[in-house]
């Protein structure tokens, strides 16, 4: 803040070296504050973020899991599959050999 801001009666009463150190005093002030301000918001950002980023890896991982059982159930049924197929063949090759 600039000195000749202030008003006329402010001015009378601390005169302009006052009036100089009062813009510095809250200067000061202020640029603490907004120190604070901003320090307080940062960690609140780095809480909130590392709680956000926490629920995604649980997520994902609950995906992976959820994929690997899918994964797993369709192999077995692809090998039932072949199973199948291969005594199927085998069937009809006994049949189709016997005189």
């Amino acid at each position: 803040m600039f000195a000749f801001a202030r008003s006329i009666v402010l001015k009378d009463r601390l005169s302009n070296e006052g009036l100089i150190e009062l813009d510095v005093t809250l200067d000061e002030v202020g640029q603490q504050w907004k120190e604070q301000v901003l320090e307080a918001a940062a960690e609140r950002f780095e809480r909130r973020l590392t709680q956000e980023v926490s629920a995604v890896r649980i997520e994902i991982a609950a995906s992976r899991l959820s994929i690997i059982r899918w994964v797993a159930g369709l192999l077995i049924a692809h090998a039932g599959v072949i199973i199948g197929t291969v005594f199927a063949i085998m069937t009809f090759l006994v049949n189709a050999l016997k005189p």
